[in-house]
């Protein structure tokens, strides 16, 4: 009989291999799915990978994609047009997804938790039953923060899990919310009664400081409030 998928991480990507990074310095994917690799070669947890690429194409970051489904288990790859959004992408991915936990990732992420996805179903496992969703813990003090607030509770958004259940139950995300999906996901289930509680032990690196579009934006607005 089939093992049970007991995590299911989503990943959308539009554009995350080295033509998206300043220089191309560095390839966002090659080091989530190098990261990803070795982070869990150790961990009994039975996991899926669901990445859901939309927007134009980028080779470096096509390649990856392909390599990723060649060499490692359980990983699925569904190309959508590019006028598709991060909130619909994640939708789909989550109808599909076959975890009890989903986690929501950014490709601009690298983990750094040995066995991190048994220690985040324990932590599921061991909390109330209203705790829907974990707030991760991002480390290095020389990248960008990714740490969001709503009401008392601490959470980010580029390494975000939260129950299948609680997904099911709020309908998913909003898909006319485009920067501030996690936000409003996190609002909508506290709203519902469902808890976020923050798991410090469970971390990952975030190189959203290498975008290059992040980088042009900044510099784009220096020069408007020059």
């Amino acid at each position: 009989m089939p093992v049970p998928i007991e995590l299911s991480i989503l990943l959308p990507t539009f554009h995350d291999g080295e033509e998206s990074s300043v220089n191309g310095s560095c390839n966002f994917l090659d080091n989530f799915i190098d990261s990803l690799v070795m982070s869990l070669s150790e961990d009994p947890t039975y996991v899926e990978l669901l990445i859901g690429k939309g927007g134009p194409n980028d080779p470096t970051a096509c390649d990856v994609m392909d390599r990723a489904v060649g060499d490692w288990h359980n990983v699925s790859l569904y190309r959508y047009g590019k006028k598709i959004n991060l909130s619909k992408i994640l939708n789909r991915l989550s109808k599909i997804a076959s975890g009890r936990v989903l986690v929501k990732c950014n490709a601009d992420i690298e983990f750094v938790t040995p066995s991190w996805a048994e220690k985040l179903l324990n932590e599921f496992d061991n909390a109330p039953s209203n705790v829907g969703i974990l707030g991760t813990n991002q480390i290095g003090i020389s990248d960008a923060s990714t740490t969001e607030s709503c009401g008392d509770s601490e959470f980010s958004g580029c390494f975000y899990p939260v129950r299948q259940e609680v997904f099911k139950e709020i309908g998913g995300w909003n898909e006319k919310s485009e920067s501030m999906c996690d936000f409003d996901f996190t609002l909508q289930a506290q709203n519902n009664g469902w808890k976020v509680m923050n798991a410090p032990e469970i971390e990952f690196i975030s190189r959203k400081n290498y975008r290059k579009d992040l980088v042009d934006d900044t510099k784009s607005k220096s020069k408007t409030n020059a």
